[in-house]
């Protein structure tokens, strides 16, 4: 396929109803007895906490159909993230635009900095239109939590572009009770993707969480709640969600006895700590540029 092809194809994935593609209704995505995801408009920031309204604005749509978000800029470059399932390789996302849609920006993405598949990780090169729109994108620009250790219980928050009771891809934010890590402190695995509409074909170091979501959310930051540190990125879960994980109540059963039943039928982010010594890994690797180590090297010693 063309790169024009692919990317409308992928726009029109994200924007199909569920008679099109089997999915995008809520009954395939909750996770306990309400569906938190909630439309953030800009009238909502007044009076939230700076972590949340940091992390709303700083949350880009890209248009490939997906979520990312912007880590500001190192070595000279502007960069965002996102999951490797959903730039995986430069002709996928080179040449599309990154939108701040609270900010009422846009980014063109200029270049494919590195990608890790067993972080589904890819970081790109973004390029403002002038002066004054970047200046305005770095206040809410935050590095990942790369020596912050993801711990059970973790309050999170998210927020992304998912397609469930969304079909125009407006941002949705999650903070509700069940949106916090589940599994242990330090658990962390190497997971299959259990979703059944759309799996990527590999694994990825993982832990449990609790949080809302759907497709098109692939790429949206973990935020710790209470300080607004990035400490992981979000990337599947088990679709359509079994009726019982459904119930609070019965989430709570499964957290409180550490159930492996956690690691088949949840949500699953990457920790940021993982990510960093992949990253560091990448450092001595001959496949990355010896630029991209430079802005490699600067997101390390920045976080």
């Amino acid at each position: 396929m063309t790169k024009g092809f692919q990317v409308l194809l992928a726009v029109a994935l994200a924007f199909a109803g569920p008679r099109a593609l089997g999915y995008g209704e809520i009954k395939d995505y909750q996770l306990g007895s309400e569906w938190g995801k909630r439309r953030v408009f800009t009238s909502d920031l007044e009076g939230r906490s700076y972590g949340y309204v940091r992390a709303a604005q700083a949350t880009v749509y890209l248009t490939v159909g997906a979520t990312g978000f912007y880590l500001g800029k190192y070595n000279g470059v502007n960069v965002v993230a996102t999951n490797h399932h959903v730039c995986p390789t430069a002709k996928d996302c080179v040449g599309t635009q990154a939108q701040f849609r609270l900010l009422g920006l846009k980014a063109r993405v200029i270049d494919f900095l590195v990608t890790i598949k067993n972080v589904d990780l890819t970081l790109l090169a973004i390029q403002f239109s002038n002066a004054a729109d970047e200046a305005k994108a770095s206040r809410v620009a935050r590095n990942f939590a790369f020596r912050q250790n993801a711990y059970q219980g973790e309050p999170l928050m998210t927020f992304g572009f998912g397609i469930a009771n969304n079909p125009q891809n407006y941002l949705v934010g999650n903070e509700d009770s069940d949106c916090k890590i589940f599994s242990k402190t330090g658990d962390f695995r190497q997971t299959a993707d259990p979703d059944k509409f759309n799996p990527v074909d590999y694994k990825a170091w993982s832990f449990v969480h609790g949080c809302d979501i759907s497709h098109g959310d692939s790429g949206s930051a973990l935020v710790d709640k209470r300080n607004g540190a990035i400490i992981g990125i979000l990337w599947t879960g088990r679709f359509p969600k079994h009726k019982r994980v459904q119930d609070s109540s019965y989430l709570g059963k499964l957290y409180k006895a550490g159930s492996e039943e956690m690691w088949t039928e949840l949500n699953y982010g990457i920790p940021a700590t993982v990510i960093g010594s992949l990253l560091q890994d990448a450092m001595y690797s001959t496949s990355v540029r010896p630029d991209v180590k430079g802005v490699i090297s600067a997101l390390l010693s920045r976080s």
